[in-house]
């Protein structure tokens, strides 16, 4: 029998696994949900979208997908901020702790969505130098020195002076 050889094969692996439903008209639909106010979990809960696994590895593994994906959680808080403005205007005194109730929600959520636009503004105003070395004041006792002195000399502190 002859021996036999291994020859490379020319052909291309075929890809394990599902296709892949990513594609830039996919993110785009994505986004412009999100920024229409839908969850991620929303979007992925419907038969044709991926699972929510898979947008976040899209997130981690694609540049321009997450940049599209900010953008449109910032368009999300801005909707939510105007939503706040129409609730708002919209009150009247039958109503008004619901359209508070409403107001303050989707203030809690813009201001998660987009901290640095709509969240609380935490300034730290410090004014002067700040020593941040302790300052240790120790105080021996008169008395104990004195007492430390006789114990090794055998004399009094007076009488060596």
């Amino acid at each position: 029998m002859p021996p036999r050889t291994k020859t490379p094969s020319t052909q291309v692996p075929a890809k394990i696994g599902r296709p892949t439903k990513y594609s830039l008209e996919w993110a785009e639909q994505f986004c412009a949900r999100i920024a229409e106010g839908q969850s991620v979990a929303e979007i992925c809960g419907r038969r044709d979208q991926p699972s929510q696994q898979s947008v976040y590895t899209w997130l981690r593994e694609d540049e321009d997908f997450l940049e599209r994906y900010a953008r449109a959680r910032d368009a999300q808080a801005d909707k939510l901020f105007k939503e706040c403005l129409e609730i708002a205007d919209k009150a009247t005194p039958e109503n008004v702790s619901v359209a508070r109730l409403q107001v303050d929600t989707r203030k809690w959520a813009a201001a998660r969505l987009a901290p640095k636009k709509y969240g609380d503004r935490v300034e730290h105003d410090h004014k002067g130098g700040v020593n941040f070395q302790p300052q240790i004041l120790i105080q021996c006792s008169r008395d104990r020195e004195e007492e430390q002195i006789k114990i090794a000399t055998h004399h009094e502190p007076s009488e060596l002076q």
